[in-house]
This record gives C-alpha cells, sequence and structure tokens, in this order.
C-alpha cells in the first residue's frame, strides 16, 4: 500500500516543476513584448508633434519672410531647434550602445540603449565625433544614477530623452542637437 501512495505523489511532484519551468519563459516573453510596445508607442508618438510643429514653423517662416529664409537654410544658414531646412529630419548620428548598472539596493540591474541623435546639419557630425568622449561620459553618468523604476514607462523614457537632450546642449557648443531617439532600451 505504501508503494502505491508513492507512485500517486511522484506524478504531482514532477508536475509542479515541470508547470514552473514553463511559466518562466511565458513571463520573460510577455516582459520582453510589453517592453517592446512601450518603446514603439514612445517612439512612434514623440517624433511627430515635432515635426508637425517644424512644418508650422517653416510654413509661418515662409510667410513672414518670403524666399530668403528658406534659401539661408538651404545654403548653410545657422537656424535653431525643428523647422531647419524646411521642417525635415536632419542628419542623425547613432551613438554606440550603452550598457550600464543602474542604481539599486536589492539587486544588480543593468539597462542597455541605444541612442540616435538628430542634428541640425552636417556639418555638425564633425563637431559631435570631436565631443563624443565627453558626451558618452555625461550619458553613462547621468544613466548610472537612474533606478529602474525612474526609467519605466513611456514618462520614464521622456524624461531620459530630456535629461539626455539638455546634457548634450551644455556639452556640445550651440544648438546642435535637435532631437534624441531611444531606438532600443532593455532593462535586466
Amino acid at each position: 500500500m505504501a508503494a502505491a501512495e508513492k507512485k500517486t505523489e511522484t506524478p504531482d511532484e514532477a508536475a509542479a516543476p515541470a508547470a514552473k519551468s514553463k511559466l518562466i519563459p511565458m513571463l520573460l516573453g510577455v516582459n520582453t513584448l510589453l517592453v517592446a510596445g512601450a518603446v514603439a508607442f514612445t517612439l512612434l508618438r514623440k517624433p511627430a508633434a515635432p515635426a508637425a510643429a517644424g512644418a508650422a514653423e517653416s510654413e509661418h517662416a515662409s510667410e513672414s519672410h518670403g524666399d530668403e529664409k528658406k534659401e539661408e537654410s538651404e545654403h548653410g544658414g545657422k537656424g535653431e531647434g525643428p523647422g531647419v531646412k524646411g521642417g525635415g529630419v536632419g542628419p542623425i548620428v547613432a551613438l554606440e550602445n550603452f550598457v550600464v548598472q543602474l542604481r539599486a539596493v536589492e539587486s544588480e540591474k543593468y539597462a542597455h540603449i541605444t541612442i540616435e541623435i538628430e542634428l541640425n546639419d552636417e556639418k555638425d557630425k564633425e563637431v559631435i565625433g570631436n565631443f563624443m568622449p565627453r558626451i558618452r561620459d555625461n550619458i553613462i553618468g547621468y544613466l548610472a544614477d537612474r533606478t529602474a523604476d525612474e526609467m519605466r514607462g513611456s514618462e520614464g523614457m521622456s524624461a531620459v530623452k530630456l535629461e539626455v537632450l539638455g546634457r548634450l546642449q551644455e556639452v556640445v557648443p550651440g544648438r546642435r542637437v535637435r532631437n534624441v531617439y531611444v531606438t532600443s532600451f532593455i532593462v535586466q
């Protein structure tokens, strides 16, 4: 009788670890999809507003200043912010990936972030290249002082983007950086 009892317990005990082993990969998959969805939502939602504002600014500038403003921006004139060169997208510089240990009390968490920056014109690429060590140092210092909770969700990512943009404008002289894009973001 004791042998029969052991046979009935063994399948139940074996089923519990099997269920747990299936649950973890499913949760990881769901978590990955949620993070990817949040990043995609943030990226698709944010650029639309500046582009629309830039288009409106360029139309207003064309009406009030005629073709003089348009010719100046096409021939290397200095403009600031969105709306330069008809409100189109400026040159993009991809920064090397950032892998940073986040500030955490209970466990070690790491953030893997890919950032791209939009510049005003092609000439700014060389200037940005000259400042790259200072740019990376500044961004890594900022990210290392963040917690995973501070970076969570679209509000957290927007705060990170705004802070990185502000720091870039401090490090690089002039207003050469138009916008910051986070193209990849994972916290582990």
